[in-house]
């Protein structure tokens, strides 16, 4: 007999797809309209709720996942598969740390994952988060092992792996392609008008440097920059001589964008004055893979010309 209350928190794992596979009933206006609510929570940054108590609630929850992605998938927008897997990434985190060890480590067994206080390098390269505090130069590295730490501490940050790991699957098992019901279009339809319009900026050969117009064409795509990633990024166009509410107003079509606190950090770096670092830092960093003949960023045009 299937656990629905488990299936209800982590509808993204397989147990959930086999009970949708045998379950599911017919794509009627009430269940679309559930799993159109859930992708507009995504797309304006709140975490979809699980709803709890008794079993036809919880299977609801079950349904109302598979619905929404049919609908992201349905829209075919990169930025909006962003959104809605982070939102269900950030949902799956915010239950796990509140759930048993028992369902913590369920989970992970879906990402072949075994729940503790370390984990294989390799797998641990696979999922972590971007912040630089993850970064494998910043844990402890013992025997093929990368440890996380113990208690509380050790918990939260093997939950916050995890949280990258269902970003990553429910992103890349998205059903792009497949035939949806017209019900599931119109509410797809509906979800692209109220899409944000990320400001345009055109990226004309040779006006920015390669590592540049790769961050920006990323951006533009819905990618989720790493946080070194951005900084770049913004402090090159601060000194490109860049507006701080366009500069701001570019994030606009990142999975995680948040209008209050883009804007900060973006007055941040404007008033600290940060400097684009150099090509060499860049590249150690993994933001360049470029040979354009620059020293930096800020320095491509005049290399340019004298080339």
């Amino acid at each position: 007999m299937a656990d629905v209350s488990f299936l209800a928190k982590y509808p993204f794992t397989s147990q959930a797809k086999e009970y949708v596979a045998k379950e599911m009933p017919g794509l009627g206006e009430e269940l679309v309209e559930s799993g159109r609510k859930r992708v507009e929570a995504a797309l304006i940054g709140e975490i979809p709720k699980t709803e709890t108590g008794v079993e036809s609630a919880l299977r609801a929850n079950v349904f109302a996942y598979a619905v929404a992605r049919m609908i992201v998938a349905g829209t075919g927008n990169g930025q909006l598969a962003g959104r809605y897997a982070l939102a269900e990434a950030k949902r799956a985190g915010a239950q796990m740390r509140g759930d048993s060890p028992e369902n913590v480590a369920r989970v992970a067994e879906e990402f072949g994952l075994k729940f503790g206080e370390a984990m294989p390098v390799f797998e641990y390269l696979k999922y972590a988060p971007r912040a630089p505090e993850y970064k494998l130069a910043n844990m402890e590295l013992r025997g093929g092992l990368v440890y996380l730490g113990g208690g509380g501490t050790g918990r939260s940050k093997f939950i916050r792996v995890l949280e990258e790991a269902v970003r990553r699957r429910v992103l890349e098992r998205m059903p792009y392609g497949a035939k949806f019901p017209k019900e599931v279009k119109k509410a797809a339809d509906a979800i692209l008008e109220k899409m944000p319009r990320p400001k345009a900026v055109e990226v004309r050969p040779g006006e920015y440097p390669p590592c540049i117009a790769e961050l920006l064409a990323r951006l533009r795509s819905g990618e989720n920059l790493s946080h070194n990633a951005r900084w770049v990024l913004v402090a090159y166009l601060f000194q490109a001589g860049m507006e701080e509410k366009d500069v701001a107003a570019l994030f606009s079509s990142s999975p995680d964008y948040d209008e209050g606190t883009t804007r900060y950090q973006v007055s941040y770096i404007k008033k600290k004055g940060y400097r684009v670092p150099s090509c060499s830092t860049l590249r150690s960093q993994g933001i360049c893979g470029h040979e354009c003949g620059a020293r930096s960023p800020i320095s491509y045009k005049r290399s340019v010309s004298k080339g």
